[in-house]
């Protein structure tokens, strides 16, 4: 998944950010508030031109979090369990409605 590094406001029930807890295999734990997050876990290549010509597997997959305080990370996704709080669950029913009727819409077209 990827979503954009700020979060786009268009509808009033979006909450602001949320927070990821990271449970290290140390046993540390982490909170972040976050604005946004997405995961690399591709290698784009370009030739000269601009163009792409392939996606190759990142030897270390990645979670990027843009902290609200415009601050961004990258963690290793291996390092730990990522939990994301109520807040994340309610955007992405959110955004799933949200697609669900643009579909429905379409279809009467």
């Amino acid at each position: 998944m990827q979503s954009s590094i700020y979060m786009h406001k268009d509808n009033p029930e979006l909450p602001n950010s949320y927070k990821i807890k990271l449970i290290c295999l140390s046993g540390k734990v982490i909170d972040y508030e976050v604005a946004s997050h997405r995961y690399i876990d591709k290698i784009p290549f370009y030739d000269r031109d601009g163009k792409l010509i392939s996606l190759e597997v990142h030897p270390t997959p990645m979670i990027e979090l843009a902290l609200v305080d415009d601050k961004f990370i990258q963690i290793p996704l291996s390092i730990g369990i990522f939990e994301f709080d109520e807040n994340y669950s309610k955007i992405v029913a959110i955004r799933e409605k949200e697609l669900r009727d643009k579909e429905k819409q379409n279809e009467k077209k």
